[in-house]
């Protein structure tokens, strides 16, 4: 039982860190004016993603937990399933919003690699 509130505890923890929102807006001194920053929003949405995926598996874990029909055991193995799933999909989150952040930050530079000087 204290493994699943650390677990739960350590879920928690995870997802109020994600939740944590950065400064979106960078403040133009000249202009008086905000400037919306396009890496700032990707990074936005990919947190959102991953807050949303962090509370449906909190959800699941938890009817798994309330769940009197399995053993012990059989709570174990589906609760690493759970984890392992949930660990896939973040990875995979990343790895789509991380291309899309390389791209963004490319075109903001201008290419600079592919020129000769």
């Amino acid at each position: 039982m204290k493994k699943i509130f650390t677990y739960l505890f350590c879920t928690a923890l995870i997802s109020s860190t994600f939740s944590q929102a950065d400064n979106h807006y960078l403040f133009n001194k000249n202009s008086n004016t905000y400037n919306a920053n396009s890496n700032s929003r990707i990074r936005y949405e990919r947190d959102r993603e991953i807050r949303k995926v962090n509370f449906f598996n909190n959800i699941k874990v938890q009817q798994l937990v309330k769940d009197g029909t399995l053993d012990i055991w059989q709570k174990h193995d589906a609760l690493n399933a759970l984890e392992s799933q949930r660990i896939q999909k973040i990875n995979s989150i990343y790895e789509q919003y991380s291309n899309a952040i390389a791209i963004s930050t490319k075109q903001q530079r201008g290419n600079f690699d592919e020129k000769e000087y």
